[in-house]
């Protein structure tokens, strides 16, 4: 009978650096998969994980940032996220929320963290529920460009399901609300 191989059988051979910047370097891995083929993996390795914000505002509602996406070339609406080099990740999550919306939270819950993109980028998402919110004014940086929609979490859902909401991060990060928020 023959073994049939496992899934932790991989070897990576050979990791060498293409591009080398202060956000981001992208690798090219030589592997041996658990056939014994040789193949090559493109892999991004980023400094810094990042926050990503559901505000939960007293109307229940909540706030959603549109912003232009280079990569996607469109606008996409999305929850507040982003990354600040040498911060943890709810300090990541408040400064986040201020900047984008202007909104501060009292109440903070971690429900939980994903990698957004596995096969390629070791970056983690961590994914968080601000709530008791008070507007203080936005501070966005100098190069974000943001537009903010106050939906209530049923048009959320329609949104998603009717193709206007397609960042993955935030749709993963509604599931992982709407599984262990139960208020």
């Amino acid at each position: 009978m023959m073994r049939r191989p496992k899934l932790d059988d991989w070897q990576i051979v050979k990791r060498e650096k293409i591009v080398e910047d202060k956000f981001l370097d992208l690798y090219k891995y030589q592997t041996i998969n658990p056939n014994g083929n040789r193949g090559y993996f493109w892999v991004v390795k980023r400094s810094s994980d990042f926050a990503v914000v559901i505000p939960k505002l007293e109307s229940g509602e909540t706030l959603l940032v549109g912003q232009f996406r280079p990569a996607v070339e469109r606008v996409v609406w999305e929850f507040p996220m982003g990354s600040v080099q040498g911060k943890p990740s709810l300090e990541m999550a408040k400064t986040e929320l201020r900047e984008e919306t202007g909104y501060l939270a009292k109440r903070w819950l971690k429900l939980g963290q994903i990698y957004p993109a596995s096969g390629l980028l070791n970056q983690q998402a961590h994914i968080f529920l601000a709530q008791d919110l008070s507007f203080v004014g936005d501070d966005p940086e100098p190069d974000e460009f943001l537009s903010i929609k106050k939906v209530s979490f049923a048009k959320l859902n329609k949104m998603i399901d009717e193709g206007e909401i397609v960042d993955g991060i935030s749709i993963a990060a509604y599931y992982l609300f709407k599984t262990k928020h139960h208020d």
